[in-house]
């Protein structure tokens, strides 16, 4: 299996045909899997509009078959590149911070192309076992909240039965400063097109942050109304 993936800096369009440099001279390209792309090169910061255009391209040159997605992986250089929320599509599998280790990309990008004959594959990675318990956080919108619920808005549908943490603001006093929260609906949102409303009530909650919460709310209640009045 020949894997086809390039670094977009070694890569030149001339017309609608790709070419890779590589020692000294140009050998063009004739398929195209997956494309390693230096944040930097968005130049207009339109990630999503740099890779339609890189896809069209593709497609005119007949360098990916038709139906075919590329795949990318974006490299930043700095925290003001690292958001998150720019970066979520299914077209993009990976997301470095340079310098890099070149063995964990090689890895994601094996994994992406479903790579069998690999030392990169998924099946020879080594494991280590965890000494702590870790949660990966991602920011919400939270829309409303009460003593045995909240309602959130995300950009993407979240299955009922799931339980998720939520941490920040009121939810920091709760047992380990963060709270779970059982989803049991989630529908498209009537006022955010392309984002979703979702539902949960508290699981696991105790006494000492219930008292907590219902103080939080009068007194939140009662900074409000006195703003307003003002």
């Amino acid at each position: 299996y020949s894997v086809r993936f390039v670094w977009s800096s070694q890569v030149l369009k001339i017309g609608y045909t790709f070419f890779r440099k590589g020692f000294g001279k140009l050998e063009r390209l004739t398929q195209l899997d997956l494309v390693i792309v230096d944040r930097r090169m968005v130049v207009s910061g339109d990630i999503n509009g740099f890779m339609a255009a890189l896809q069209a391209r593709a497609e005119r040159a007949n360098a990916i078959k038709k139906g075919q997605r590329l795949k990318f992986i974006f490299l930043v250089t700095n925290e003001e590149q690292l958001r998150p929320r720019e970066y979520e599509s299914h077209d993009i599998v990976g997301l470095f911070a340079l310098p890099l280790e070149q063995r964990h990309i090689s890895s994601v990008a094996a994994v992406a192309l479903d790579v069998v004959f690999s030392v990169y594959t998924f099946e020879n990675w080594g494991w280590a076992s965890t000494l702590l318990n870790v949660h990966v956080a991602k920011p919400i919108e939270l829309e409303s909240l009460s003593e045995f619920g909240a309602e959130l808005r995300h950009s993407r549908p979240i299955a009922p039965g799931t339980v998720l943490f939520l941490r920040g603001g009121l939810f920091e006093n709760a047992p380990n400063q963060c709270l779970a929260a059982r989803f049991y609906h989630c529908a498209e949102h009537p006022e955010h097109k392309g984002e979703y409303k979702c539902s949960t009530i508290y699981f696991g909650i105790n006494d000492a942050f219930m008292k907590y919460a219902r103080r939080w709310f009068r007194e939140t209640y009662a900074q409000s109304k006195q703003s307003d009045n003002n």
